[in-house]
């Protein structure tokens, strides 16, 4: 794709509006919401003029940035897809037609055509592999059927935009999410790729790790374990809580995350040594107490979470998902593990046996983060695919 030409009858309108982003929400919780809040917050620092089509917005301001609100309820989650569909499909065609701003999304979220679809999901992969039913959650028939339904429209706008040739480039945040995108949809390499997530080397926790564990009552003797993210029933934490009860009273389990807790806890009659701290906008906190970073997930493109644990210089127990079996070297920065809590119990037992082997991989996993690509170098990279020049 060929940078940005400037005319001269449009240089004025050009140095208002270099890229138009749309996406649902953005934020600091959530996977997508901070990929899109630091390439916002590095593409407005690079000097472009940047419009963030969103329906919520709680990131950094910048003199770079302009927002267009859209009235998108939060929930219920079918509500706010079409909603946005409607809503900000004749905005991007008008930044592109008219403004010719370079458009991106997050995810396939708008009816025109534009020049970039960060992918973040395939729903139509993730139906294949897990279906509606296993992952909709939530005690009422209400609650299932809504995220069955949020599911279904989803995976009928993803296909709708790709196979009428409306995405621009694809920019998948895993290799393996590439090759699943281009194998399920027909599309080629020049279509679809991958640029990785970035991930911040430099970020601290703002409190250290005794007292994070004092607080939340952990003794300094018990190993832990922490588990970050929401959608439970897809990222496994009932297999992940059986298999903490299943490796010893050594082990104690950190959920980050909102999530119907109640349920989890009643179920797997646990509350000695799980400890639910809720949604938290910064996770630093709660890797910096722990040891291990355990995820047992049934599908994912790329965890966020999994490379901010690697910075974090946690050994990383996870299941052979995208974007972890690329990241993992089995033996070396953590285990890929079967999604059972006998076959991670199995790990966490030996990563508790042996000290040094927990050192060793924590300091690998570090290493695997910091030959990551950062978010200034992840933002350069979208740039490049948009065909935005910022030199």
């Amino acid at each position: 794709m060929s940078p940005i030409k400037r005319p001269a009858r449009e240089a004025a309108v050009l140095r208002r509006i270099d890229v138009v982003v749309a996406i649902h929400q953005v934020s600091p919780v959530g996977g997508q919401e901070r990929v899109a809040m630091a390439q916002l917050r590095d593409m407005a620092d690079l000097g472009l003029r940047v419009i963030c089509i969103t329906g919520h917005y709680d990131g950094p301001k910048h003199k770079n940035l302009t927002l267009v609100k859209l009235p998108i309820p939060r929930r219920p989650a079918p509500v706010t897809i079409v909603t946005f569909w409607l809503l900000a499909t004749p905005l991007c065609w008008l930044f592109r037609s008219v403004f010719r701003a370079r458009v991106q999304t997050h995810g396939f979220i708008v009816g025109c055509r534009v020049d970039l679809v960060t992918a973040h999901f395939c729903h139509r992969e993730f139906a294949r592999s897990m279906g509606y039913t296993n992952r909709a959650q939530g005690s009422s028939r209400i609650a299932r059927a809504n995220t069955r339904l949020a599911d279904f429209l989803q995976e009928l706008l993803e296909a709708r935009v790709i196979r009428h040739g409306r995405h621009g480039y694809i920019a998948a945040v895993s290799s393996g999410l590439a090759s699943s995108i281009q194998s399920i949809y027909g599309i080629t390499e020049t279509e679809c790729g991958a640029i990785p997530n970035g991930v911040d080397l430099n970020r601290c926790a703002e409190t250290d790790r005794v007292e994070t564990r004092a607080k939340l009552g952990i003794p300094d003797s018990v190993l832990v374990a922490v588990f970050v993210g929401g959608d439970w029933a897809r990222k496994g934490l009932s297999i992940v809580i059986e298999a903490i009860v299943a490796a010893g009273p050594s082990w104690a389990l950190l959920v980050v995350g909102s999530g119907p807790q109640d349920e989890y806890v009643q179920a797997k009659d646990c509350t000695a040594n799980v400890h639910f701290v809720g949604q938290q906008a910064n996770v630093h906190v709660f890797l910096e107490a722990a040891d291990v970073y355990i995820t047992a997930s049934a599908y994912e493109a790329f965890s966020l979470a999994l490379l901010e644990a690697a910075s974090a210089g946690l050994p990383l127990l996870a299941t052979r998902t995208h974007g972890a079996a690329e990241f993992i070297a089995d033996g070396k920065n953590g285990f890929l593990v079967e999604r059972s809590a006998l076959a991670i119990a199995s790990r966490l037992q030996r990563l508790e046996k042996d000290c040094m082997l927990r050192l060793e991989m924590g300091a690998a996993a570090r290493q695997s983060a910091v030959e990551a690509l950062t978010w200034p170098q992840n933002t350069v990279r979208t740039l490049s695919a948009l065909g935005v020049d910022f030199q």
